[in-house]
């Protein structure tokens, strides 16, 4: 997974914060449970947070209105979430990625 992810071509950030965010990713990949994501929210559970986290946004927004925030992501995106779970072939990502 970390050769996949380091592989990935950008420009948008310090080369320091892609890093940090690899990183960060490789951890969160190494204790997810893959067979789970294919359920409900557990797939979208950070998205919120995320758009928190690099949005553009007056802290004290962040602050004061992260639950709006939350609940408009969890709204606007259950297209999203449907199309993901239909798609999803957890135990073809697990098997080919060697997490079984």
């Amino acid at each position: 997974m970390s050769d996949l992810l380091g592989r990935i071509e950008q420009q948008d950030v310090a080369q320091s914060v892609f890093n940090t965010e690899l990183l960060d990713c490789q951890k969160r990949c190494s204790i997810i449970d893959f067979m789970r994501a294919s359920e409900g929210d557990y797939a979208f559970q950070t998205s919120a947070l995320a758009l928190l986290d690099w949005a553009p946004l007056i802290d004290d927004f962040k602050k004061n209105d992260a639950a709006i925030v939350r609940n408009s992501i969890h709204i606007r995106w259950i297209n999203v979430r449907r199309e993901f779970l239909k798609n999803l072939k957890a135990e073809e990502i697990i098997s080919e990625v060697g997490w079984d």
